[in-house]
């Protein structure tokens, strides 16, 4: 008889009582936690903790963008819907008289007009939104920035220069921002938020949209990933998507592409999601710059992407997958209202090192992970939520949180599951242009180092932030190097527990780095550190220990994961 447990796992008994002992210590650090906000913060009459400036900023204009993008989405639906019925009002007896070739090319022709309707809906309707949201910033400041990136990737389509030019333009304009080098003018409406605020991901897409189409225009598109070549159904031949072959059907690589429906799954969007130079139009820029659903938090995605979307809207998310993602939307949300409402770990750690000082070492301890829970399910909203609406409106871009955080134990996992898209796009525009790991290692190391400094830097130009990028490089750079080491010795029966003890090391080096990043900073770290060994260390010392056992839950997890085929990231 078939077994129910996938082979090589520990003994369930065994994995029962690790989640026993990891739930038990969760348990305590709520109680902890809590403590702490009985004594410092509901004593002085705060029941609702909205210290966090960022977050206060978007919950209070949540109704607003809810309210937004149901309407930017219904009157998208109501304008196809009448542009559906206009034409084929005009063209309809044409199409129903054609012979077979000649129905073909008016089906083509009708999505070419498709598509150049959603440029001039999503232009209308994205400059009146971010006209809201920016004030006359958008017509004085962002709208000839990014006109001026599309002028140069126009000019020198063919030259790499198009890309330096873009990169040295936009890390030019990330310090203006920072440093806030240019008076905002605001004009008559100010806004809700102003330009520099939303810039970091504009930046984002402007490098997406001149590599994509210097990608496209000078040289040519690789060949299909090695990974979908051996998910291939058929033997179809491997097609080179490039202009020249455009007309060339594609084959069936996945169990998402499928090329009688025209579907594609992420990554081969990416790569040939345009197929000629016409399709990078200044509305077609405008349209991708500037998507609202996307717009302010992302999730990131490529313009390649995109614009196939424009062409073939998603269909891997039924609506009952999307009823599903709504009540994820609405569990998220009120996971993070409970933070808010019974642990103030953002105020609580916010308030000046000698008020922490009353606080014991339990607390503090119990304090930086809910910390780390509350910036976890923070973004985890907010991302979800426009994705959410990005999906509703026939978009899908990738999922940034495929699982918890906590549950990664290494570096490149973490990445995987904490902001996945923006990991996709270093990957993409940073990471292999650099070299990767394709030019030696000394080369590697160099590109990883610039990559998490351009990572601290993009998220915010602060040296606290440099540190951050660069703890977490400095843990990174072993890791990649020992990963090929220790493929030799996958097959030992220490080398899961070795695996864990690792990983235990791990998260809390990225714990640590989010701690310096985001919370207390370089100044504040050694206070940090004597107020955490002067004290009791035995609460520490016992968190710490659920560490490795967290970690040999998960990596049974995915083991089963794999037996029963379910997919995730």
């Amino acid at each position: 008889s078939t077994s129910r447990f996938p082979p090589n796992t520990q003994h369930p008994l065994l994995l029962l009582f690790f989640i026993s002992y990891v739930a038990f210590l969760v348990i305590k650090s709520i109680q902890f936690a809590h403590q702490a906000t009985l004594k410092y913060s509901y004593a002085q009459g705060v029941f609702y903790d909205l210290s966090d400036h960022q977050w206060r900023t978007f919950s209070q204009n949540l109704p607003k963008f809810l309210m937004v993008l149901v309407s930017f989405i219904f009157l998208k639906k109501i304008v196809m819907k009448l542009f559906g019925s206009v034409y084929h009002l005009r063209y309809g007896n044409v199409k129903r008289e054609a012979d077979e070739l000649m129905a073909r090319v008016m089906t083509l022709h009708y999505d070419a007009m498709r598509v150049r309707v959603l440029h001039a809906y999503y232009v209308i309707a994205n400059s009146a939104i971010l006209y809201v949201l920016h004030g006359s910033d958008f017509f004085i400041v962002l709208l000839p920035f990014i006109s001026v990136i599309y002028l140069i990737s126009s000019v020198f389509k063919k030259s790499k220069l198009s890309v330096v030019l873009t990169w040295i333009l936009c890390i030019v304009a990330l310090f203006v921002c920072e440093y806030k080098l240019v008076q905002w003018r605001g004009g008559r409406l100010r806004g809700l938020y102003r330009v520099n605020v939303a810039f970091n991901m504009t930046f984002l897409r402007l490098v997406s949209f001149v590599f994509d189409r210097w990608d496209l225009n000078a040289r040519r598109l690789p060949a299909l990933s090695r990974s979908h070549r051996k998910k291939m159904h058929n033997s179809a031949p491997i097609v080179q998507h490039t202009s020249l072959l455009k007309s060339a059907p594609k084959p069936h690589v996945c169990d998402v592409c499928n090329p009688s429906t025209g579907a594609m799954c992420y990554s081969e969007r990416v790569k040939y999601g345009t197929t000629s130079d016409d399709e990078f139009g200044y509305f077609a820029f405008l349209s991708y710059v500037l998507y609202f659903p996307l717009y302010i938090a992302g999730p990131i995605t490529t313009f390649n992407a995109f614009e196939s979307h424009l062409k073939k809207s998603q269909t891997s998310h039924s609506t009952k997958d999307l009823m599903v993602y709504a009540a994820r939307v609405a569990f998220g949300y009120l996971c993070l209202e409970f933070i808010l409402r019974y642990i103030h770990a953002p105020r609580l750690l916010r308030m000046n090192l000698n008020a922490l000082r009353r606080y014991t070492t339990g607390e503090v301890s119990a304090l930086c992970f809910w910390n780390l829970i509350f910036l976890y399910c923070k973004f985890n909203f907010i991302w979800k939520l426009f994705r959410f609406a990005a999906l509703l409106d026939g978009v899908e871009a990738p999922e940034n949180m495929n699982r918890c955080a906590f549950s990664a134990f290494s570096i490149s996992l973490f990445w995987k599951n904490w902001h996945a898209s923006y990991n996709l796009w270093l990957l993409r525009y940073v990471y292999i242009p650099l070299g990767g790991n394709r030019q030696g290692k000394v080369r590697q190391i160099l590109s990883i180092l610039l990559v998490f400094t351009f990572v601290a830097l993009w998220h915010d130009i602060t040296l606290h932030l440099l540190a951050w990028g660069w703890l977490l490089s400095l843990v990174y750079i072993p890791e990649v190097l020992a990963s090929r080491l220790a493929s030799k010795w996958q097959d030992r029966w220490w080398y899961e527990w070795a695996i864990a003890v690792c990983g235990a090391v791990v998260v809390f080096f990225v714990t640590l780095a989010n701690v310096v990043g985001f919370v207390f900073g370089l100044e504040g770290m050694g206070a940090f550190w004597e107020m955490m060994f002067e004290g009791d260390m035995s609460p520490l010392l016992v968190g710490l220990s659920g560490f490795p056992m967290g970690i040999m839950v998960t990596l049974n997890l995915r083991k089963y994961e794999r037996f029963y085929g379910v997919r995730k990231g």
